[in-house]
């Protein structure tokens, strides 16, 4: 699978936007963050997609591969403080399930 840009992500939320409505930093996440941190998304899917192939797990928890991304790679968003914010996670694991077929279901998502 190619990796998404920037607008087919943006779309993706926009489209899908009763998932993320009710979600505090939504906005946030879509229009500040994505932009300036797509290649953490790109990371993210690629960790996700690998865990599911190899793991074999039905679930997984976003924030363990956030946590993997920190520890395991360079990967930063600018985030103060922080190399890669917590508050994304959520997000990136509604928009990995959303474009990655395979993926669907793999995270629990709380209702919003």
């Amino acid at each position: 699978m190619n990796p998404a840009t920037e607008f087919e992500l943006w779309l993706m939320m926009d489209i899908n936007w009763s998932q993320f409505k009710n979600m505090k930093k939504a906005v946030w996440f879509r229009d500040e963050w994505l932009p300036r941190s797509i290649h953490i998304y790109h990371a993210f899917e690629e960790q996700a997609i690998w865990l599911k192939r190899n793991v074999r797990r039905d679930k997984y928890s976003a924030r363990v591969i956030i946590g993997k991304l920190r520890w395991d790679t360079m990967l930063a968003d600018g985030s103060k403080g922080f190399k890669i914010s917590d508050h994304c996670s959520p997000y990136l694991a509604r928009l990995a399930m959303l474009r990655v077929p395979e993926l669907k279901d793999m995270f629990n998502i709380a209702e919003s």
